[in-house]
C-alpha cells in the first residue's frame, strides 16, 4: 500500500509539474506576443518621428527659400535676366542654402537622403538651367569657400546635376 501511495504521489507531482510547465509556456508565449506588439508600436513611433523630422526640416528649408525668392524679381526665371549686384548676392546665398540642403540630407542622416535625391536635387537642376543661377554656381566654386570641408564633394554633386540638367559642365 505504501508503494502505491508513493506511486500516486509521484504521479500527482508529475501532473502538477506538467501543468506548471504548460502554464509557464503559455505565459511565455503571451509575453513574446506582447513584446512583438510593443516592438511593432515602437517601430511605428520611430517612423512617425522620422517623418515629422523630415517635414520640419523641409519646412525650414522652404521658409528660407521663400525668403530668398522674395529678394528676386519675377523675371528671375527669364533666361535673359541679368541680376543686379544685390540680386547676384541673393543667388550666391541660394547656393549656400543648397549646400545646407545637400549637407543635411546626405551627411547628417540617411533618413533624409530621399529629400535630396527625389526633391531638392530636382530643384537644383531647374536652377542650373537658368544662366544667372549657373553663372552664380560657377562663381561660388571659384571663390574661397570650403563649404565646411565638403567643397570638393559638393562641387562634384552640382557638376553632375548641371550636366544632367543642361548637357554641359560648369565652367571652371
Amino acid at each position: 500500500m505504501e508503494t502505491e501511495i508513493w506511486a500516486a504521489t509521484g504521479s500527482i507531482a508529475t501532473v502538477f509539474i506538467a501543468v506548471l510547465t504548460l502554464s509557464a509556456a503559455v505565459i511565455a508565449l503571451r509575453a513574446a506576443k506582447f513584446a512583438g506588439q510593443q516592438a511593432k508600436l515602437l517601430q511605428e513611433q520611430v517612423v512617425a518621428s522620422q517623418t515629422l523630422g523630415m517635414i520640419e526640416i523641409h519646412s525650414r528649408f522652404q521658409s528660407e527659400f521663400r525668403a530668398l525668392q522674395r529678394t528676386l524679381p519675377a523675371a528671375v526665371n527669364n533666361p535673359d535676366w541679368t541680376p543686379t549686384p544685390a540680386e547676384a548676392r541673393s543667388l550666391q546665398l541660394y547656393w549656400y542654402l543648397v549646400f545646407d540642403e545637400w549637407l543635411t540630407c546626405t551627411k547628417m542622416g540617411t533618413e533624409l537622403t530621399p529629400l535630396w535625391a527625389h526633391n531638392y536635387s530636382e530643384g537644383v537642376k531647374s536652377a542650373l538651367r537658368l544662366p544667372a543661377f549657373k553663372i552664380a554656381a560657377e562663381n561660388i566654386f571659384r571663390g574661397s569657400s570650403t563649404f565646411l570641408g565638403y567643397g570638393h564633394e559638393f562641387k562634384k554633386e552640382i557638376e553632375s546635376l548641371c550636366f544632367s540638367a543642361t548637357g554641359k559642365p560648369l565652367k571652371p
